[in-house]
């Protein structure tokens, strides 16, 4: 029996022959690739957008500094907030410290053990006037900002830690329509790159049978004689 060799390994003229196929869907075939790479990217953008929203406005803490003590890095001290002549970092930028280096810090003195919540204080604002005379020498405020210690902040009737943390919520509301924004995205261009590349996967394959079609009814008699309806297939 005549035994024929089915499956080849890569063949450049077969390929160059299915690209000649993929020609006429060039530009779906690139748009499909584009919405791939947008998808991907939105993909890759979400732990970062929930990260720095957890670090920066969920969890967001502070701890005050020593001047000396502060990293000789511009975008670090861009961060830093100076509250009636005390500096505070926020807990991100020591995260770029070495574990060891910042337990040192602290073990010195140069960077507090003790957390604060730094936040824009307004004030105009009469409910964060009234705040700070209900509770006097908690909260200190000077350029626009407020410090509050962490546990002293946790230990605050709800309402009123609300009203303080409340100053973050602007942050949360755009880092979350970033968030949604880019969940839409990724749906969009997950749709858009999955339907062109079926749709051009089809035509291809259309294209495909047409062309085999067509050069078999070209072939002779004798050819069609010669090879089984099996092999034609």
């Amino acid at each position: 029996m005549e035994q024929e060799q089915i499956v080849k390994s890569y063949d450049p003229v077969i390929m160059r022959r299915l690209l000649g196929h993929l020609k006429p869907y060039r530009f779906a075939a690139a748009a499909a690739v584009i919405a791939l790479f947008a998808a991907t990217a939105g993909e890759l953008l979400l732990p970062i957008v929930l990260q720095r929203t957890l670090d920066n406005v969920i969890f967001a803490s502070f701890r005050s500094i020593s001047p000396d003590a502060v990293p000789d890095d511009d975008a670090v001290r861009e961060r830093l907030r100076e509250i009636r002549g005390v500096l505070y970092i926020p807990e991100t930028a020591l995260d770029r410290l070495h574990g060891a280096d910042r337990t040192a810090l602290i073990e010195r003195g140069s960077v507090s053990a003790e957390r604060y919540f730094v936040f824009p204080f307004d004030e105009a604002d009469a409910a964060l006037a009234d705040l700070t005379g209900r509770y006097p020498g908690l909260i200190t405020t000077e350029n626009g900002y407020g410090a509050v210690p962490m546990t002293d902040l946790s230990s605050l009737p709800d309402r009123d830690e609300r009203l303080i943390r409340g100053s973050y919520l602007g942050r949360l509301t755009a880092a979350s329509g970033l968030f949604l924004g880019l969940l839409v995205t990724i749906l969009l261009f997950s749709f858009v790159q999955i339907y062109l590349m079926a749709a051009v996967g089809q035509d291809v394959m259309r294209d495909l049978r047409r062309t085999l079609f067509d050069h078999v009814l070209r072939q002779s008699l004798a050819f069609i004689s010669r090879n089984p309806v099996g092999r034609l297939v």
